[in-house]
């Protein structure tokens, strides 16, 4: 009988700790060129545990990799999305960003 207990306690504590919850926190676009030749991604994810968030870097880390590849023109029709998804003690946050690189010396 006190196995069949250990067992169920064990059973709910894999859910909790595999089951997971995931949100769309925004969205945003800027203007869309009309040449769509050149796309453009990057993604970068932070974390927290138990709901703290020790820095806010890894967003900086987005921009810099979709900058990097469009380094002589600009970019424009910026897509991005801020994602959360929620675990048992842990939360991961992710930022994709995708556009277009547009020939050009101005950024």
């Amino acid at each position: 009988m006190k196995s069949t207990s250990v067992k169920k306690l064990l059973l709910i504590l894999s859910f909790l700790a595999l089951g997971a919850c995931a949100n769309l926190k925004s969205v945003s676009v800027t203007r869309v060129p009309q040449d769509r030749s050149n796309p453009i991604s990057s993604e970068a994810w932070g974390w927290g545990f138990l709901g703290i968030y020790f820095d806010n870097d890894f967003a900086n880390e987005a921009v810099k990799k979709l900058d990097s590849q469009c380094e002589n023109g600009r970019i424009s029709g910026v897509m991005t999305k801020y994602t959360s998804k929620f675990y048992f003690l842990w939360t991961t946050r992710t930022i994709n960003a995708s556009g277009y690189c547009l020939a050009g010396n101005s950024k």
